[in-house]
C-alpha cells in the first residue's frame, strides 16, 4: 500500500526575498557612501608583495593584497589602525585618518624579519578574530595551530566551552557532538558551508585529518543564514584549506593499539590564477585496548554480576581517501571556481552493541563513497558589493553489512554455535546504496559598509535503496525494500545593520519545507507487522535576532534569540542498517533559544588576558531522544516532548611571554518538562514521576585546562619547542531516569594529557610526542561505552610553502 501527497518546493520564496533585497537597497541608497583606504605594499627593494594581510585592528576586517601588492578596504569616517603582516617581514601598524567620502592612498614598505612568521597563521588569525567579533555566539579556532599534533578535529572541539564529544570507542567509532545540552543530530555539521549529511560514515568529524582544516567555527544557538541548515542547538563549520600559496604538507603518526595515520597535501597556485590541490589520507587501528564489563556465560546465557577486564578482539578499523581540487581565481567571470572529487572507503569490524556487555565476533561493515562537487564565487556580480556563491555536492555511498555467524560470542572471545540463531543480531549480507545531493546558493549585497542583505537557499535530497535483494530475501525485514527518500529545502533571508564598529544587529527569517517517503508499520498489533510506504509533507517558518555591542573599550556584549526548527535526520528516520533503528513517524522539533554573552580583552607588552562568560536558555518541543534497547543494544528514536535547558559557561585565557593558560568551565541544567506521559494522564492530572528530572545520559558539568610553554629559537635559530599539559574534568551524570530508581551514574572522569613538540627551520620539519590519559583513567561515554585508556603516539610532519 502506498500513500502519496502532491510534492512541491516553494520557489515563490526566492522571488519574494530577492525583491526585498533590492527594494530595501533602494530605500537607503541615499545614505553617505563609505570611505576607502587603498594602497600598495612593497619590500625594501621596491618589489610588490602579493598575499600580504591588510586589516583594520579595531574591526579585524581585512583582505589579502593581490598579485600586484594592491589592497582596498572600505571603512567609516574617522581614525583607524591599519595592520599589515607578511611572511618574513616585521608586522606594521599605522594610524590612518579618513574624512567624509575620502579615499586615502598609501605606499607601504615592510622591513624583513630575521624570525619568519607563519604566513598562513597570521592571515588565519585575523579571520578567526573577525568571526569571533560578530553578533553570533560563535567560537572560531585556527586549526593550523594543531597541524603538528596527533589531535583530531573531534578532540579540538572537545576543548571548547559548552562542547562535549561523545565517542563509542577508539579510532573510527561513532561520534556525537554536544553543544549546550543539545547532542547528536540536534547539531548540524558543515564542511565549507555545505551540510555533511549524506557524506557517509567515512567522512565524519573524528575521521577527517586535522591538517585538512584551516579553521573550525562553532556556533552555539543561533546559526547564520549562510549556513542554511535546520540546526536546533548549534552548528559546526569545518573550513578546509584553500591556500593561494604553493605548498607540500606530509605527515605520519604511529600510536598505541597499532594505530597508523598518514596525510599528504600538495597545492599549487600559478601566476595565471590556476589552482590545484590534492589531499590523500589514511587511518588504521586494531583498537585492541582493554575494557571493563560483564561476561556472558554462553552455557546459561546470563551475564556475570561482577565486571572484569577484557581485551577487544574484533574492532579493527581502517579508512582511506583522497580529495582532488582544480580551478581558477581572479577571472572576469569568477572570483573563484573549483571542481572537486572526493573518494573514501572504510572497513569496520563491529565489536559491541550500544550496550557494553553485548559483544560480537563476526559482524562487520564496509563502505565506499564518491562525492563530486563544484564551487563558484563571484564578487561584484553586475553591481558593486553584490556577491554570489554556489556550492553543489552529490554523494554516492555504498554500504555492505555482514552478520551471518550462527551463534554468540562473549568478551573472553569464546564462541558457542547455535543452530537456532541465524546471526549475532539480525542476519544480513545487505548492500545499501545511498545518494545525497546538497546545493547551497548565497546572494549577499553590502551597502555603504553599514547594511548587508543575505539571501540563502539550501536544498538537500537523500535516498537509500536495498540493492541486494537476492542475498537478503530469505532473512530480510519486509521494510528493507521500501524506498527511503527525504528532500529538504530551507530558504533564509537576513539583514545586518552596522552603523559603527561598536554596534552590529542582524535579523533573519527562515522557511522550511520537507518531503519524506519511508516505511511505517500500519498495524497496531504487537504480534505482527504490516509495513507500508508513506509520504509526508511538512512546512514551517523560523526567525531570530542577534546583536553585539561594545559599551566600553575592551568590552563586548552579545545577545541572540531564535525560534528554530529541526527536521529529523536520515538516521533518525531510516536508521543506519547497522546499530540504529529508524522511525519514519518522528515529528520535527522546535525550540526557543536565548543567549547572552560578555567578553573582555586586554593586552600589554608581553602579556594579554581575555575572559568570556555566557548564559543560555532553551525550551524545546517534540524533543527527539535516542534510546538503547536493553535486549539487543540497538539505538532507536522517539519524540520525548518538552525539555528545558539553562546554563552558564566561563572561559579565561592568559598569556605571559612564553607561557599561556587556556581554561573553561560549563554548567548546564537539562530538565524533562513533559508533565504527563499519556493523554489519559493529562485527563486525570497524573503527573509523571520523571517530571523535572535531569535528562539521562547528558553530561552537565565539565571543564578543560591547557597550560603551554613555548621556547623560540631553542638550540638553534628558527627552531621552536612547545610543551603542553592538558586536563579535562567531567562530573558524574545519570545513565537513566533518577526518579525511576536509575541511580546508576557514569562516574566522574579526569583524564590528563601531555605533549612535547619540536619544530626545525621555522616549521619545515616537525616532531610531536603525545601521551593521552597518562593516568589511565576509566573513560566512559554514550551509555557507559568505554573509550581507550592510556595511549602514546608520535607524529612526524614536513611542511614547505612559498
Amino acid at each position: 500500500m502506498t500513500i502519496y501527497k502532491k510534492y512541491r518546493i516553494p520557489n515563490i520564496h526566492f522571488i519574494i526575498t530577492l525583491t526585498l533585497i533590492f527594494g530595501c537597497a533602494q530605500l537607503i541608497s541615499g545614505q553617505k557612501p563609505p570611505c576607502t583606504i587603498r594602497g600598495i605594499i612593497y619590500d625594501n627593494e621596491g618589489n610588490t608583495l602579493p598575499n600580504a594581510s591588510a586589516y583594520i585592528k579595531e574591526t579585524f576586517r581585512g583582505v589579502s593584497s593581490d598579485a600586484k601588492g594592491k589592497f582596498s578596504l572600505s571603512v567609516n569616517e574617522g581614525t583607524h589602525t591599519l595592520c599589515i603582516q607578511m611572511l618574513g617581514f616585521r608586522p606594521l601598524e599605522q594610524s590612518v585618518t579618513v574624512g567624509n567620502n575620502e579615499e586615502k592612498f598609501l605606499q607601504i614598505k615592510l622591513k624583513p624579519d630575521n624570525v619568519k612568521l607563519d604566513h598562513v597563521n597570521v592571515i588565519g588569525q585575523s579571520v578567526v578574530k573577525q568571526i569571533n567579533k560578530t553578533a553570533y555566539n560563535v567560537v572560531a579556532i585556527d586549526a593550523k595551530q594543531f597541524h603538528n599534533n596527533t589531535t583530531g578535529v573531534a578532540q579540538v572541539l572537545d576543548k571548547i566551552a559548552g562542547v562535549k564529544i561523545k565517542e563509542d570507542g577508539g579510532v573510527g567509532s561513532n561520534t556525537n557532538v554536544s553543544i549546550n545540552g543539545f547532542t547528536g543530530n540536534h547539531i548540524k555539521i558543515f564542511m565549507d558551508g555545505v551540510p555533511m549529511t549524506g557524506n557517509g560514515s567515512t567522512m565524519q568529524i573524528n575521521k577527517i585529518p586535522i591538517n585538512m582544516a584551516e579553521r573550525i567555527e562553532v556556533y552555539k544557538g543561533v546559526v547564520p543564514i549562510e549556513l542554511g541548515g535546520d540546526a536546533l542547538g548549534g552548528a559546526i563549520n569545518i573550513v578546509t584549506r584553500k591556500s593561494d600559496m604553493s605548498y607540500v604538507d606530509a605527515s605520519y603518526s604511529y600510536g598505541s593499539f597499532n594505530t597508523h595515520k598518514s596525510y599528504v597535501s600538495i597545492g599549487k597556485t600559478t601566476k595565471e590564477g590556476f589552482i590545484g590541490q590534492l589531499d590523500v589520507f589514511q587511518n588504521y587501528s586494531d583498537n585492541n585496548y582493554k575494557v571493563k564489563t560483564q561476561l556472558l556465560n554462553l552455557e546459561t546465557n546470563r551475564y556475570s554480576s561482577e565486571e572484569s577486564w577484557f581485551r577487544r578482539f574484533h574492532d579493527q578499523y581502517h579508512n582511506e581517501g583522497f580529495m582532488a581540487r582544480a580551478g581558477v581565481k581572479d577571472k572576469s567571470w569568477t572570483s573563484r571556481f573549483m571542481v572537486e572529487v572526493n573518494y573514501n572507503q572504510e572497513y569496520n569490524q563491529i565489536q559491541n552493541a550500544n550496550l557494553m556487555k553485548i559483544a560480537y565476533g563476526g559482524r562487520e561493515s564496509k563502505s565506499k563513497s564518491i562525492i563530486p562537487a563544484v564551487y563558484y564565487k563571484k564578487k561584484d556580480l553586475g553591481l558593486e558589493n553584490l556577491d554570489l556563491s554556489f556550492t553543489g555536492k552529490y554523494s554516492f555511498v555504498q554500504t555492505n553489512n555482514v552478520d551471518t555467524v550462527r551463534g554468540q560470542y562473549n568478551w573472553a572471545g569464546d564462541f558457542r554455535y547455535n543452530s537456532n540463531l541465524d546471526s549475532e543480531y539480525q542476519r544480513t549480507l545487505g548492500e545499501f546504496n545511498s545518494k545525497t545531493g546538497s546545493y547551497v546558493t548565497t546572494l549577499k549585497y553590502t551597502l555603504l559598509n553599514q547594511h548587508a542583505f543575505v539571501l540563502n537557499n539550501t536544498t538537500t535530497s537523500f535516498s537509500r535503496e536495498n540493492t541486494d535483494s537476492e542475498a537478503n530475501s530469505e532473512n530480510s525485514n519486509e521494510s528493507d525494500f521500501i524506498k527511503r527518500r527525504n528532500i529538504k529545502n530551507i530558504t533564509g533571508f537576513s539583514y545586518e545593520y552596522k552603523p559603527s564598529d561598536k554596534l552590529n544587529v542582524s535579523v533573519f527569517g527562515k522557511y522550511y519545507y520537507v518531503n519524506t517517503i519511508g516505511p511505517m508499520d500500519a498495524d497496531n498489533s504487537t504480534s505482527r507487522t504490516n509495513f507500508v510506504e508513506v509520504e509526508k509533507d511538512y512546512s514551517t517558518s523560523g526567525y531570530g535576532l542577534a546583536t553585539t555591542f561594545h559599551p566600553f573599550n575592551k568590552w563586548q556584549i552579545k545577545t541572540s534569540y531564535e525560534k528554530t526548527v529541526r527536521v529529523p535526520s536520515q538516521t533518525e528516520l531510516f536508521g543506519d542498517e547497522i546499530l540504529e533503528t529508524g522511525n519514519a513517524s518522528l515529528k520535527p522539533e522546535n525550540s526557543h533559544n536565548i543567549n547572552l554573552n560578555f567578553g573582555y580583552e586586554t593586552s600589554g607588552e608581553n602579556i594579554s588576558f581575555n575572559a568570556y562568560a555566557g548564559l543560555l536558555y532553551r525550551y524545546t518541543y517534540n524533543y527527539i531522544r535516542r534510546l538503547i534497547g536493553e535486549k539487543y543494544g540497538e539505538g532507536y528514536y522517539l519524540n520525548h516532548g518538552k525539555v528545558r535547558t539553562s546554563g552558564a559557561e566561563l572561559e579565561i585565557n592568559f598569556f605571559y611571554k612564553n607561557l599561556s593558560l587556556n581554561s573553561n568551565f560549563t554548567y548546564q541544567d537539562i530538565r524533562n518538562i513533559e508533565k504527563y506521559d499519556t493523554p489519559s494522564d493529562r485527563a486525570t492530572n497524573n503527573i509523571s514521576i520523571r517530571y523535572k528530572d535531569r535528562m539521562p545520559n547528558m553530561p552537565y558539568m565539565f571543564s578543560n585546562v591547557d597550560l603551554t610553554y613555548s621556547l623560540k629559537n631553542f638550540l638553534h635559530e628558527g627552531n621552536h619547542l612547545l610543551l603542553t599539559y592538558g586536563f579535562q574534568f567531567k562530573y558524574e551524570f545519570y545513565k537513566s531516569w533518577p526518579s525511576e530508581g536509575g541511580d546508576i551514574t557514569i562516574p566522574t572522569q579526569t583524564p590528563h594529557n601531555f605533549q612535547i613538540g619540536y619544530s626545525i627551520k621555522n616549521g619545515r620539519y616537525n616532531i610531536t610526542c603525545e601521551a593521552k590519559n597518562f593516568t589511565n583513567e576509566l573513560l566512559l561515554d554514550n551509555y557507559s561505552l568505554q573509550k581507550p585508556g592510556r595511549s602514546y603516539s608520535v607524529k612526524l610532519r614536513y611542511y614547505l610553502h612559498k
